[in-house]
Parts: C-alpha cells; sequence; structure tokens
C-alpha cells in the first residue's frame, strides 16, 4: 500500500505533509504535490496534516480520482523530493471552498467513530446521506447545494 495525493492539492500545495513525512516520500510539481510509492512507508502520518484533505491509502483513493495513483509514481520521477514546508500557492483553496466547488454542503451533525450508512437515518435528517469523513472520524450531513 502507499497513499496518494489527489487534485484537492492541485493549485494549492499545502507542504504541511510534507513536515511529518520521516522519509522524504514528497515531490514538489509546478501546482502539487506527490508522494513516491517506493520511498512511502504508510505511517499514515500526512493524511490528518493536509488541510484540503487531498491524500488518500491508494485503496482509498475516490473513483474519480483513481488514475491519481499512477500519476504519482510518474510525477516522482519527474520532479524533485520537498524536505521543507513552503508557503502555499496564491491560488490555494481552503477545504471549505473546494467543497463548495463541487456543489456539496458540509455540517458536522455528531462525533462518532462509527460509519452508518442507514438511509432511513439520513431520511429522518433530511439529507442525502450519512458518512465518516476518513480524515477526522466524524459522521457528517451533507446536502446538494
Amino acid at each position: 500500500m502507499t497513499y496518494t495525493v489527489t487534485p484537492n492539492c492541485d493549485n494549492c500545495k499545502y507542504t504541511d505533509c510534507v513536515e511529518v513525512c520521516p522519509v522524504e516520500a514528497f515531490h514538489e510539481g509546478p501546482t502539487m504535490l506527490y508522494i513516491n510509492p517506493e520511498t512511502c512507508i504508510d505511517c499514515n502520518a500526512c493524511v490528518e496534516e493536509c488541510p484540503v484533505e487531498a491524500i488518500y491509502a491508494d485503496v482509498d483513493v475516490p473513483e474519480k480520482w483513481a488514475s491519481y495513483t499512477a500519476l504519482n509514481e510518474e510525477k516522482c520521477e519527474e520532479y524533485p523530493i520537498i524536505e521543507e514546508a513552503k508557503d502555499p500557492l496564491p491560488t490555494a483553496k481552503t477545504l471549505e471552498e473546494l467543497q463548495a466547488a463541487e456543489g456539496w454542503n458540509w455540517t458536522v451533525v455528531a462525533d462518532s467513530l462509527f460509519w452508518t450508512a442507514a438511509s432511513d437515518w439520513a431520511a429522518d435528517l433530511g439529507c442525502s446521506a450519512i458518512i465518516r469523513d476518513q480524515h477526522s472520524f466524524k459522521t457528517l450531513h451533507m446536502n446538494k447545494l
């Protein structure tokens, strides 16, 4: 297993993840970072640090971004290792801005270590689904805008 940087990093390039990586697995491209699968030790430290939730375990990458696992590997051969944090790009967006651009409004409704997808519970709450956010382990209420 390895970890994959996905499009939420593109045009943002937050480097909080670089600071916690114990093996210098990150490579810096012009608009985003990439994780070298040969260097990554699967420690998971970077996932919690990414402010835009751009990093996933390769087995958890959303289907729409599945090509990014191979892209990370390819781009690591092209771009240099980044060893220290830098300022994000001027075009960097917050997680809320990225979610709004996708047309979703997220509201935390309960802290939980458990995931539920009970459609009747979702309907009772007046939302389309209840999910556990993999990064913060909170149950979220989502409404399409």
